[in-house]
């Protein structure tokens, strides 16, 4: 009897030290991640401190307009990042601030004091930083002393034009817009040239279609609101297929009744056909960002529940435990508000007209302006694929693939015009919506998938990923022919002494910038400047040195004012 007392006196000492244990652990993560948030709330305390005493010292200079704050960051060598440049200083300052900003804010994100207008919304692969992009315009367009006397009396007569080879989201082209420029870009995804046309869209009406959105959603909010009554197994919280179809119904009533007035009246629509089929495709574009949107809020929850119960806000604001709040209907219609709010901010900072022409075609093959235009571009500023780091077209098949046109008719071939008198006026996300997608369980006679449509084609793409996984040995020697191609078809759009800036990476054991340069002049463009950055990190246990991120370059060149062949 004795033994088996020692042994349940021992075994409840055991127990007793293990609770001890896990309570001296738990309260030892409690104190960390206290710890933890008190740092992040002290940082966050110096922050404003430091930007409210920015705006103090910058309101007290009223002789002249003073530079911006993120301008000033740029103008401080980094401790993080290797920098490397090449070429004269007055060149190389204004790269690396470029550099400087690319690498701290990301393509997504805007600097505070950048205007925004519609940079950012809608979900693109890789871009380019707008405050870096406005930088590199600055030295695209810079000439010399002689003349800078008459650069006004130049501006009024022949108005310069930038051009992007390689668009994307059309950060380029809507940096142009604002800056009072003509405005090129050319792109051979679908996607780039849907994203790229709802950003950089001016209406020639902004309140009347500001007037049709809202009633557009006024309807969808209806159609939705019906099928809830209708059936009482739909969630009462919406789903954005749901959405998807109360759009398409909304658009087609929409259809009818302009088809039934243009009939009766007999005259067209206010709108031209661009704004007309723009305004249809911007609900869809929409849609996809605030499904984005709340798929991101969704996972940024999932993480959050690792840290116990999140603490319900006290000021009155919406907390993450509103489920009305953070509904897909809701979602939807802020991004549709933000969206509105955003064209009406560009259209405002163009000044309500703008030069700009986004076109479909390959910057290897196809020209990259009109024909009239061609030799006459002032400046290119472009950042063209890295080798083998994305596959483009990957991308944009599954965007496209999650794409809600198409829920109730035939993917979408009711919402763009595809007459034959507006195919030379067709606009740039109409490649994008009209695309058929292939069903996934449809075959041919020899068991194969149904293939994707042209402009989905992965022979339009060079550098990808995709290829250097098809043949490695091959890929340097075609990413260079690529490189030369497009460089050659960029010469020919560039006008004598333009300048043309490069942002390129490293990329499958390639020298990107010595690759860029050797083509480029043996084209005939001269190097003026470049400059590089890395994030070089350091083994512990070997000392090896090693890239941290992909090491990138800003490469400026300028065409000779006469070639060889001249």
């Amino acid at each position: 009897v004795s033994l088996l007392g020692k042994e349940k006196h021992i075994h409840m000492r055991v127990v007793a030290s293990s609770l001890f244990a896990f309570r001296q652990q738990e309260l030892r993560r409690k104190q960390h991640h206290r710890r933890h948030q008190q740092q992040h709330h002290a940082h966050e305390r110096k922050r404003r401190r430091n930007r409210c005493a920015i705006a103090s010292t910058l309101a007290t200079k009223t002789t002249e307009s003073p530079p911006l704050e993120y301008y000033e960051h740029t103008k401080i060598p980094s401790t993080e990042f290797t920098e490397t440049c090449h070429g004269p200083e007055e060149y190389t300052s204004v790269l690396l601030q470029a550099m400087r900003m690319q690498w701290k804010h990301g393509f997504t994100h805007v600097p505070s004091g950048f205007r925004r207008v519609t940079h950012g919304f809608g979900e693109i692969l890789a871009g380019m930083q707008p405050a870096a992009a406005e930088r590199c315009v600055e030295l695209l367009l810079r000439r010399g002393e002689a003349e800078d006397d008459d650069h006004e009396n130049s501006k009024t007569k022949n108005k310069e034009s930038v051009l992007d080879p390689f668009c994307g989201g059309g950060t380029v082209p809507v940096v142009a817009m604002t800056n009072g420029l003509i405005a090129y870009g050319t792109d051979v995804s679908p996607l780039a040239l849907h994203v790229c046309g709802h950003r950089v869209w001016v209406p020639e009406n902004v309140d009347e279609e500001e007037t049709w959105l809202r009633e557009r959603m006024k309807k969808i909010e209806a159609i939705i609101a019906d099928e809830k009554d209708a059936d009482e197994n739909v969630n009462p919280l919406g789903s954005f297929a749901s959405i998807a179809v109360a759009v398409e119904k909304a658009i087609s009533l929409e259809s009818e009744d302009d088809e039934s007035n243009s009939s009766s009246s007999g005259n067209e629509s206010n709108s031209n056909s661009i704004d007309s089929t723009t305004r249809k495709t911007a609900l869809f574009f929409c849609l996809a960002e605030a499904e984005r949107r709340h798929f991101v809020r969704q996972k940024r929850n999932k993480r959050k529940k690792r840290f116990g119960k999140r603490r319900a806000t006290s000021n009155g604001s919406k907390s993450d435990r509103d489920d009305s709040y953070y509904s897909p209907l809701s979602f939807y219609q802020r991004c549709v508000d933000e969206y509105i709010f955003r064209v009406k901010d560009l259209h405002d900072a163009v000044g309500g007209t703008a030069d700009v022409v986004i076109r479909k075609g390959d910057a290897r093959f196809d020209d990259l302006v009109p024909k009239d235009k061609i030799g006459t571009v002032s400046g290119i500023l472009t950042s063209p694929p890295y080798p083998g780091v994305y596959d483009y077209v990957s991308f944009a098949r599954k965007q496209r693939s999650r794409f809600r046109v198409g829920s109730t008719a035939g993917n979408g071939s009711a919402i763009t015009t595809t007459s034959e008198e507006t195919q030379s006026k067709k606009p740039p996300t109409s490649y994008y919506v009209d695309a058929k997608v292939p069903d996934s369980n449809e075959l041919d006679e020899n068991g194969n998938r149904a293939p994707w449509s042209d402009d989905f084609s992965s022979a339009n793409e060079f550098g990808a990923k995709r290829e250097l996984r098809k043949d490695p040995s091959a890929f340097n020697d075609k990413w260079t022919r690529s490189q030369t191609q497009w460089l050659k078809n960029a010469y020919k759009t560039l006008k004598p002494s333009g300048r043309m800036l490069v942002m390129i990476g490293d990329g499958a054991n390639v020298d990107a910038l010595k690759s860029t340069v050797v083509c480029a002049e043996q084209l005939g463009f001269t190097l003026l400047a470049s400059c590089s950055l890395a994030l070089l990190r350091t083994m512990e246990t070997t000392g090896t040195v090693y890239n941290g991120a992909r090491k990138e370059h800003l490469i400026l060149f300028e065409k000779k004012l006469f070639s060889k062949s001249e």
